[in-house]
């Protein structure tokens, strides 16, 4: 009786990766410098930065939303 024994398995470990191309096409993440960036109305906020200083509002972009809510938006 013979027995058959296979001792020379291979384990893959898969990793996360971004899809690349073999083109050089712009495949997955995209830079930020590529990014259009925003353009906001030039208004000014009746109150100070000062008070959302502390809230999760903190360094965010305020105009916008400002200027959405005077527009009815």
């Amino acid at each position: 009786m013979q027995m058959a024994c296979v001792s020379n398995s291979v384990c893959h470990v898969r990793r996360k990766t971004c899809p690349r191309s073999l083109f050089g096409w712009d495949m997955g993440r995209r830079n930020s410098n590529d990014r259009p960036q925003p353009k906001y109305h030039d208004a000014d906020l009746p109150f100070s930065t000062s008070l959302v200083d502390k809230t999760f509002l903190r360094g965010k972009e305020l105009k916008c939303c400002y200027k959405a809510t005077i527009d009815g938006i």
